[in-house]
């Protein structure tokens, strides 16, 4: 059960063991919270203390190798270890038109990193301690987004760069020297918990950043705003959190309460959990301002500048954004940003959203609850695309149904985070499992429901009946038609009539299609195209009398009980063998009374489904 630290497997400095225990934490989130503070106050202090560019990144540099160190101990080195390689790959490996020199850095990291999570999960499985796994995912994106930045600035050299704004601005044109890429890798503000932040930026903050008067007075500001948020959440975890243990919902009295008290306490537990999230984010959110990191360019409305890079995520968007795609994009927006380069854009169109969420599944490690989380969420996307399309325009007739929309949108997206989201905090698949099924599988139900039954554009038919057209019908017609006549051979002796056979030619009086004409002017009137068909079967499998002494009277005598007439099916099937090929035909038509057919009634109903093997 994922519930607290494994002191034992920790590897970080003790020396605040003695506070941490005062405090009420474990050692390792003391170590991690004293390192930001302290990177915290570095940053205030490079900022008053002028000095060189270069002597800027050896401090960078240094502190940064220190506080791992702190925290991590000899886990430390694989920092080094995984920025060595994929710098001597992209140094090795000619940058050329082909992506495959800068994939084989991306691999490399994501291999280091994966290797990682797999020693995490064999020598504390189920843990939460913090250990080198969370600064290497942050050094996975800032090295693979580099290697295919590199590659984008040779395309651009070209003129052979295509893609988004974004990646025209994050091209790197040339390899960086060692000195800017260990800071780049050791970058104080970002090395613990992030955010996630290009080369571009980073090369830009400490070349082109300015740091005027009303620059530092809104930093200031902006730092003391952050701390204030990380203070409030700190509060929510320490004193909330134990009020409503997230892993409560594996038991078995959880099972037994209502399902609106369920649902209640699912949203506090899981928004409790969010707010560890939130106070890390919002604590390296400080310590980036702090270092002057994070400018974004200024707000044209207000005039001040914005810090939209120093991020991790937009609390409002996150708990009450109006779609599932506001949720997404306010969470951990700077790793968003990183998926969306690397993969979303580099992919094929239908496929992207996907393999945008396999990999993010893939950087976060091996447990099955990100993957079953991942997997459910991009349903979740898929199907809330296909809803917004087709729902949304009704309801953008009046102000009121636009927000009466919003609001119904915005408690299904949190609904929907809170059922997905769990399985992420859980982390095994029988506590996966057995969350859902206090839940009853409704997301899942309702996602599936929602796709087969709903088109995918509006106007057009749904996944269900194309489905029911191609497959559903065709073999269901055949089945109805075939099984009688296997029936009445098998068991002829009880069924003497069912061998009889009617010609075209010579209508049987029992036939139910063609009682009012011959089998030509039924046809006729149906404008039917019977060409590819065999007659002679139509005529043998419309004419068994087993259809209507077993099937069509029964219909008729319980159709008669009823007040009003509803038409009944009857199947007209035919096979031929032409070119060696199957060739089969079915047509569904509907007939009124079984006795007759108007042409109308005709022209309504008839369905023609050709299949060709």
């Amino acid at each position: 059960m994922p519930l607290a630290s494994n002191a034992q497997s920790y590897e970080g400095s003790r020396v605040l063991a003695g506070l941490s225990t005062a405090a009420g934490l474990s050692l390792d989130k003391m170590n991690f919270i004293a390192a930001q503070l302290a990177t915290l106050l570095i940053g205030f202090a490079l900022r008053r203390v002028r000095c060189g560019s270069n002597l800027l990144r050896w401090v960078h540099i240094g502190a940064g190798a220190w506080l791992l160190w702190f925290c991590f101990g000899l886990q430390s080195v694989h920092m080094m270890v995984q920025a060595s390689v994929a710098y001597c790959l992209m140094y090795c490996l000619p940058v050329s038109d082909s992506c495959l020199p800068a994939w084989l850095s991306v691999a490399w990291c994501l291999a280091y990193l994966s290797a990682n999570h797999v020693y995490r999960l064999y020598n504390d499985y189920g843990g939460y301690t913090m250990d080198i796994t969370g600064p290497l995912m942050i050094l996975t994106q800032k090295l693979s987004s580099l290697a295919l930045a590199l590659h984008d600035g040779h395309l651009a050299k070209r003129g052979r760069l295509r893609g988004s704004e974004s990646r025209w601005c994050h091209r790197v044109d040339e390899l960086p020297s060692v000195l800017d890429y260990l800071a780049y890798s050791y970058y104080l503000p970002t090395l613990m918990a992030g955010p996630h932040v290009f080369y571009s930026d980073f090369i830009a903050h400490f070349t082109a950043h300015t740091d005027s008067n009303e620059d530092k007075q809104y930093l200031n500001r902006a730092v003391l705003r952050a701390l204030a948020c990380t203070g409030l959440y700190s509060f929510l975890v320490l004193g909330l959190g134990p009020m409503l243990p997230y892993y409560w919902v594996v038991s078995d009295t959880f099972a037994q309460l209502s399902l609106p008290r369920r649902i209640l306490y699912v949203s506090g537990a899981f928004f409790l959990v969010r707010c560890k999230y939130y106070f890390a984010w919002s604590l390296a959110e400080a310590a980036c301002l702090a270092h002057g990191f994070g400018f974004s360019g200024t707000d044209p409305s207000t005039g001040k500048p914005r810090y939209d890079l120093a991020k991790s995520f937009f609390f409002k968007d996150v708990e009450f954004g109006t779609s599932i795609r506001a949720v997404v994009a306010g969470w951990n927006v700077s790793t968003a940003r990183w998926l969306r380069e690397l993969v979303y854009e580099r992919s094929p169109g239908r496929h992207a959203t996907l393999l945008t969420f396999a990999l993010s599944a893939l950087w976060h490690g091996f447990y099955p609850g990100y993957y079953c989380f991942f997997v459910t969420f991009a349903v979740f996307t898929f199907t809330a695309r296909r809803v917004r399309k087709l729902v949304r325009p009704h309801f953008q007739t009046s102000q009121s149904a636009s927000l009466a929309y919003d609001c119904l949108t915005g408690l299904c997206a949190n609904l929907a985070q809170n059922y997905a989201q769990g399985v992420f905090f859980l982390l095994e698949m029988g506590y996966a499992l057995r969350f859902w099924s206090a839940m009853y599988f409704a997301g899942h139900i309702l996602c599936a429901m929602l796709l087969l039954c709903l088109p995918s554009q509006p106007g057009g038919a749904s996944d269900l009946m194309c489905f029911a057209q191609k497959y559903i019908v065709p073999y269901s017609c055949c089945l109805v038609a075939w099984l009688p006549t296997y029936l009445a051979q098998r068991y002829r002796e009880y069924f003497p009539a069912a061998v009889v056979e009617a010609r075209p030619d010579e209508p049987s009086q029992d036939s139910p299609v063609a009682a009012d004409g011959c089998f030509e002017e039924a046809t006729a009137a149906l404008k039917l195209d019977l060409s590819p068909l065999s007659t002679d079967g139509i005529a043998e499998v419309r004419g068994r009398n087993f259809l209507r002494q077993t099937i069509w009277q029964p219909l008729k005598r319980w159709k008669s009980t009823k007040r009003q007439r509803r038409p009944l099916p009857v199947f007209l099937i035919g096979a031929e063998v032409a070119k060696k090929k199957p060739y089969l035909t079915i047509v569904l038509v509907c007939v009124d009374g079984l006795t007759h057919l108007t042409q109308a009634q005709a022209q309504r109903c008839v369905l023609r489904q050709s299949l060709t093997h």
